[in-house]
Parts: structure tokens; C-alpha cells; sequence
């Protein structure tokens, strides 16, 4: 798609979490490191009031110095027959300066993640994340994104959750695939 849509597509996804309800009303709130061998990614998440919705940012930055910018909104809900399990759905936009190919993406994205109290006594819990931006909802020099994390998280203290896992990102460019992250990632999240 041409770059003229993406003025217009940023309004748009600021618009969405301007609006969101849960933004001036955070109860909860939580910052996050995670490390692959080939990047970094940094993460502020807030939830509302009973944490029936999140609200995230965060930016993402690997070697080959392309840099990644998120931002999302989930709602929650819980999932059918279990208090163990729940889920989660909203919108994340990426916006993307990639340097190999010295192009912008901007991108929003339908997104779900899938959360499991695994053992609930020592608090351990699998969670699984995805998200998809169509080709219509994708600007810039990319027509598709692709955006999947699996992982597993444990209390390391009252405070802060320790987790380990794989994500794969990808944007399907113009000129071809280009894979962002394919990797395995730790990290820790501090809960304020």
C-alpha cells in the first residue's frame, strides 16, 4: 500500500487506545525486560479495574538495528469452564523502521493470547500470543505481519515474574519475506 495511508492509519490507532476506557483508570501496572541472543525488547503494561483489560507499549530493537515500536489494548475475558483459563483479544499496532531494507512498516493487528494456570499453587502459567495485520491494515513496504510467542512465566518474588519462551516475528515485504525474531527469549517482569 502507498506511504500516504499511514498518517491516516496512526490517527486511527490513536484514536482506538485514546478512547479505550482502561487507560486513565490503571490499577495495576508492570514493566518488562526480555533478551534473545539477537535482541531486546522492553515492555510498560497496565491493567484496569479487576485486570478485565490491558493496555501495553513497548519498543523492540535487535542487531541488525531494526526498531520496532508496539502499542496494544486487550480485553479480557474468561474462558469457558475454568477460572484457570483465560482470554485475551484486542488490537496491536506496530509501527517498524527496518535497516537492512531502510523501509517503514506500519501495521495493525488483530491479536489474541491464551493465558493457562498451569500449576496454581507455585504460580506457574503458559501463555501463548499471536497476531495477524491483513494486508489491508498493513501500510508502508509490508504486506502481512506475523507475530507468535509461546512462553512460560514463575514468581521469582512477590514482585517480579520470571519467564522463558520462543517468538517468532515476520513481516512479508514486497521484496519478500523478512524474518525479524526466530528465537528463544528470558525475561523478567517487575510488577509496581
Amino acid at each position: 500500500m502507498a506511504h500516504s495511508h499511514f498518517p491516516l492509519a496512526a490517527l486511527l490507532v490513536v484514536a482506538v487506545l485514546v478512547n479505550a476506557p482502561h487507560a486513565a483508570r490503571a490499577q495495576e501496572a508492570a514493566g518488562e525486560v526480555a533478551l534473545s541472543d539477537e535482541s531486546v525488547q522492553l515492555r510498560y503494561l497496565a491493567w484496569g479495574t479487576g485486570q478485565s483489560s490491558e493496555l501495553g507499549f513497548g519498543l523492540f530493537l535487535n542487531e541488525n538495528r531494526d526498531i520496532i515500536a508496539t502499542s496494544h489494548y486487550y480485553i479480557k475475558a474468561q474462558a469457558i469452564g475454568s477460572n484457570r483459563l483465560t482470554l485475551q483479544v484486542g488490537p496491536v499496532a506496530y509501527a517498524a523502521m527496518l535497516n537492512t531494507e531502510n523501509t517503514d512498516v506500519f501495521a495493525i493487528a488483530v491479536a489474541a493470547e491464551l493465558r493457562y494456570e498451569f500449576l496454581q499453587r507455585q504460580g506457574i502459567t503458559v501463555a501463548l500470543q499471536g497476531a495477524y495485520a491483513p494486508d489491508i491494515l498493513t501500510f508502508g513496504s509490508a504486506d502481512n505481519l506475523y507475530d507468535f510467542t509461546g512462553r512460560v512465566e514463575m514468581p521469582l518474588t512477590n514482585s517480579i515474574i520470571g519467564f522463558a519462551g520462543y517468538r517468532k516475528l515476520e513481516f512479508d515485504l514486497l521484496t519478500g519475506d523478512r524474518e525479524i525474531e526466530e528465537s528463544a527469549m528470558v525475561g523478567i517482569r517487575y510488577l509496581f
